[in-house]
């Protein structure tokens, strides 16, 4: 699926001055800089070197997730995985509000504070406790 979006901003990046360039670098870093799960997923892609399922270190790339994160599958095992498979933030969804509710519980906030803050339900702040 193509994103239109991000097509005209690349069409446009060309027309920017130098000054206005630099501008937008620093956006993008400031971007990158603050997204810290996706720092951790993007390590973690670099790192793969088996299959999470048989340790196998037969695998090809196939394909990425809607959240674009590479996919692999393995040649032994014929199972699909990702940099994610078997850890805590495996289809996880509002990854941005999980280190703000790690921060929450490491202080001792309780569940219901922490749900009415980060606007969760209550059963997604008990899940994630576990």
């Amino acid at each position: 699926m193509k994103n239109i979006a991000l097509d005209s901003i690349l069409q446009l990046i060309l027309s920017l001055n130098y000054v206005d360039t630099k501008r937008l670098n620093s956006s993008v870093k400031q971007k990158l800089d603050s997204d810290i799960v996706g720092k951790v997923i993007a390590e973690r892609e670099d790192i793969v070197s088996e299959c999470p399922h048989c340790h196998s270190p037969e695998f090809v790339k196939h394909g990425v997730t809607a959240k674009g994160i590479q996919r692999y599958r393995c040649k032994e095992c014929k199972k699909t995985f990702c940099s994610l498979t078997k850890t805590p933030l495996y289809k996880m969804r509002k990854q941005d509000k999980w280190l703000s509710y790690v921060s929450m519980m490491w202080d001792g906030i309780t569940l219901r504070k922490i749900a009415k803050t980060l606007n969760i339900s209550l059963r997604t702040a008990f899940f994630w406790r576990h």
